[in-house]
């Protein structure tokens, strides 16, 4: 569905809300909350998984065992099918939900952000983009407000609580397969939400198919040109 148009266009900062396609409620408590009367909040849902979660391997849609029984996937189709139909009623509804080519699950969040970043850029003229979680409480104006006084927003900036220095994990759900080096860039955590400017969203819309995804959407970032950090903390 395409978001109410008017007003989020016009907003110097675009909220962009990840949430499962089937995270009806939690969308609908931001929309009551901090969401009500800011028409600059976007949500982002993919497709839900076409295979049962306990097939899947962890935190990813991709089969790890045989496959079910036909009534057992039969009955999965059904539930998928009426939670898509459930979508694009909400996003009729609200015009505030997009729909993006990627299938649930952890792993994809980093190709669900850029395509996130894409659409925001295309349909929007904001000078920053927030990427939230749809369990996070965000102070839209105050932070609107404080990203004008702070940073320049022409300027390539990621703006977030940020890790330097992290260390790659090898074992857990953070396990990282694809990253060879002890120590990630530093990167914005994602549990806390980060802010990109327009050239940072600009840079990552246009190179998403050449972009290595790693564990999670945060180390996935990348590190565009002539970035700007938030200050480091001091010792």
């Amino acid at each position: 569905g395409e978001p109410r148009p008017g007003p989020s266009s016009k907003a110097r900062l675009l909220v962009l809300v990840l949430s499962r396609v089937d995270g009806f409620r939690e969308r609908q408590v931001i929309r009551e909350t901090w969401g009500r009367g800011h028409a600059n909040v976007v949500f982002f849902v993919g497709d839900a998984c076409p295979t049962p979660k306990e097939l899947n391997l962890d935190d990813a849609c991709e089969p790890g065992k045989l496959p079910p029984p036909q009534e057992k996937q039969a009955e999965h189709d059904r539930r998928v099918e009426e939670t898509h139909a459930k979508a694009e009623a909400e996003a009729a509804r609200h015009g505030d939900l997009v729909r993006v080519p990627v299938a649930e699950s952890y792993r994809a969040l980093p190709e669900k952000l850029r395509h996130a970043y894409a659409w925001a850029v295309e349909h929007s003229d904001a000078d920053w983009f927030l990427k939230a979680d749809d369990d996070m409480f965000v102070r839209v104006a105050t932070l609107e407000a404080n990203l004008g006084r702070r940073y320049n927003a022409s300027e390539p900036t990621i703006v977030g609580n940020l890790r330097w220095n992290f260390r790659v994990q090898r074992r857990g759900r953070w396990a990282e397969t694809k990253y060879r080096k002890l120590e990630y860039p530093v990167f914005p955590l994602g549990s806390m939400g980060h802010v990109v400017s327009r050239p940072v969203a600009q840079w990552l819309a246009a190179n998403r198919e050449s972009l290595q995804d790693y564990q999670g959407e945060d180390v996935s970032l990348g590190s565009p040109p002539s970035l700007t950090l938030s200050p480091k903390p001091k010792p």
